[in-house]
């Protein structure tokens, strides 16, 4: 089975210490969990039956003034397991997202 659609907000290793970061998962998701490590992630996988899981970026920069976890943080964890799937985000009401589409890609 493959998630098609997880967003790794809550991963301490992708989150670390980005105060900033983790204020906008509070602020974006209305999420007060705490970090887990990547190891609890793909346990809550393995315990789900679940082989794949498609990794999300979220450029939401022009409409809550931030981007939660980037392009470049799904490629790292892409790298360290080959179990996820990375796929890319683009914030459309950038100018330039074309072009970061095109460089995410």
């Amino acid at each position: 089975m493959i998630d098609f659609h997880t967003h790794p907000v809550l991963v301490k290793e992708v989150v670390g210490s980005d105060e900033a970061l983790f204020k906008a998962v509070r602020d974006v998701f209305k999420m007060g969990s705490s970090l887990q490590p990547l190891e609890t992630f793909l346990f809550q996988m393995d315990a789900a039956g679940i082989e794949k899981a498609v990794l999300l970026p979220i450029d939401c920069s022009t409409t809550q003034g931030c981007r939660i976890i980037s392009n470049e943080d799904i490629v790292k964890l892409c790298k360290e397991n080959e179990r996820f799937i990375g796929f890319a985000s683009a914030d459309p009401h950038k100018e330039n997202a074309p072009q970061e589409l095109d460089y995410a890609i």
